[in-house]
């Protein structure tokens, strides 16, 4: 018969192998990486969340992302798309991302986390708690925005996640090199702004005409690590023919501020404007 090679080891051997395998034992599930990056959009609803018809988010799990409420009427095309919009300008608010110590009910390994930081409805009012329902990494399903509205019931958004890395400029969470700038070519240009405070919180807008129908414009958060923080505007053209017509656009983004900041810095293709911040 042939001698079991763990048992002619010795002593020592089976104390090491004893201790591998309660190792194992104990060890705990293997959970996703905070700070993983995510930029997700939902289509065109019907029917508005939180006052939009559109909603987009960006940011970091377990970090910070900025909320984007887009308030817009649009008609759609056979694919669903939106053509003609209103104008109305877009809400961009930070916000805080806490992951709920709850497990997928289904076994799927979803990840539960709430949004703080939504402005209130009123002094007494908190309004509705907003979640988002985030896949594993990797993973082909969808993402959710649970809108829970207490007595008037839970909404579901399905979001679409994008393959490129968040572009908002919501805060990197410590320990991860920022992204470079972009582009000067992505820069807008010709743009006015304007900047206020109230509440705790600063709002940066920008006005502009653009030559075209289809311009993504928004405001990115500059890499610099100062106070207050610095912007970018960004322009992006929209692909293939388009009609040259003029479209006044108008966009917004708030941070947090506990005490109003004398201005704030926006830079753009003609370089850095400082934008006075008002308190009225």
């Amino acid at each position: 018969m042939q001698a079991d090679p763990v048992a002619t080891r010795g002593p020592q051997a089976l104390a090491v192998v004893a201790l591998l395998a309660l190792a194992t034992l104990s060890a705990p599930p293997a959970q996703a990486e905070d700070g993983r990056p995510f930029n997700v959009v939902s289509g065109y609803l019907d029917e508005p969340v939180l006052g939009a018809r559109r909603v987009k988010m960006e940011g970091f799990l377990a970090g910070n992302a900025l909320l984007e409420l887009d308030p817009n009427r649009c008609q759609l095309d056979e694919f669903g798309d939106p053509t003609i919009c209103t104008r109305m300008a877009a809400r961009r608010l930070e916000v805080t991302l806490r992951r709920a110590k709850l497990a997928d009910p289904r076994g799927h390994g979803r990840e539960l986390y709430a949004v703080a930081g939504l402005p209130r409805e009123g002094d007494s009012s908190p309004g509705p708690k907003l979640f988002l329902v985030a896949p594993p990494a990797g993973s082909p399903d969808t993402w959710r925005l649970v809108v829970d509205g207490g007595d008037a019931g839970r909404r579901v958004v399905l979001l679409e996640a994008r393959p490129a890395p968040p572009s908002g400029g919501a805060p990197r969470p410590p320990g991860v090199a920022p992204r470079p700038d972009p582009d000067t070519k992505h820069l807008c240009s010709n743009a006015r702004y304007s900047a206020r405070w109230a509440d705790g919180m600063v709002t940066i807008e920008a006005q502009m005409d653009l030559p075209t129908p289809g311009y993504e414009v928004r405001f990115e958060r500059s890499p610099l690590r100062i106070w207050p923080p610095q912007h970018l505007l960004i322009c992006i053209p929209p692909d293939g023919i388009v009609a040259q017509v003029i479209v006044p656009a108008t966009v917004t983004t708030t941070f947090k501020a506990d005490e109003p900041p004398a201005e704030v810095v926006v830079r753009d293709r003609q370089g850095a404007h400082k934008v006075p911040v008002t308190t009225k």
